[in-house]
């Protein structure tokens, strides 16, 4: 299984919509893209307001980043974040933990340290756009 998380974006719809469409800067549009053309078994969002998301999830606008998050609220947010996943995910296996890979696309502040919380639950976690700046991380997503 491979399911990906797509970090939020600061543009955003002034009215509530849902999850997928609230998020109108041309990074998250990007990252869509790139989830649309290379369909993963599932996919979430990441938000600093709603934790995780799915696409479909009804979502009012909102001004809350993780980079205004104090430490300790940030690493709540991370742990929430593994234990929402998992929620979505009730009946898998340890075996089958080991063979899903969760692909991470979003900033340094949403996947550190939650790519390590994932691999210590067993998942395989990959971060290909990690330590990429936005115009790399939008080449990347263009190009892949």
């Amino acid at each position: 299984m491979r399911i990906v998380l797509l970090g939020c974006g600061k543009q955003k719809a002034s009215k509530a919509t849902i999850a997928k469409h609230l998020y109108t800067g041309s990074l998250f549009r990007a990252r869509l893209k790139y989830v649309r053309a290379n369909e993963p078994d599932k996919w979430f969002i990441i938000s600093a307001k709603g934790g995780l998301m799915t696409p479909d999830q009804w979502v009012q606008p909102y001004d809350k980043t993780m980079q205004n998050l104090n430490p300790m609220a940030r690493a709540a947010w991370h742990a929430y974040v593994a234990a929402s996943l998992t929620d979505h995910l009730p009946d898998m296996t340890q075996a089958e933990l080991k063979r899903t890979e969760i692909e991470i696309l979003a900033g340094a502040y949403y996947y550190t340290p939650l790519d390590k919380i994932l691999e210590a639950m067993g998942f395989l976690v990959t971060v290909p756009t990690r330590g990429m700046g936005q115009g790399e991380q939008m080449r990347f997503l263009t190009q892949a």
